[in-house]
């Protein structure tokens, strides 16, 4: 009895330091094509991404999945496409969160 019992007290300690988990993905890409993916998975904590792309010549293309039950998802991307005549930014969002919040932001820049 004692032992289930020290064994339910760890998964609640075990539990609540998952739910203050936080997921950050920082990412500056300064090229000629840049591509960024990133998938991010936290059941009970959030998650946080932020892109900055500077292209030259052709485009940038940036795809960011987030997912998590009761936290937030947050996802920042700033695209700048200096191609001429036809600059080119793309930017796909999948967030999932039932019983959380979705927050998105993106900038593209011709």
């Amino acid at each position: 009895m004692v032992r289930k019992l020290i064994l339910a007290a760890t998964a609640v300690v075990a539990l609540s330091a998952q739910a203050q988990a936080l997921n950050t993905i920082t990412t500056t890409q300064v090229g000629v094509t840049n591509n960024s993916s990133t998938t991010q998975i936290n059941v009970f904590g959030s998650n946080t991404n932020v892109l900055s792309q500077f292209g030259g010549q052709n485009s940038n293309t940036a795809s960011a999945t987030q997912v998590t039950l009761t936290g937030t998802n947050r996802n920042t991307m700033f695209q700048d496409s200096e191609a001429f005549p036809f600059p080119n930014n793309s930017a796909t969002i999948l967030q999932i969160a039932p019983l959380g919040t979705n927050l998105n932001n993106v900038v593209q820049v011709p």
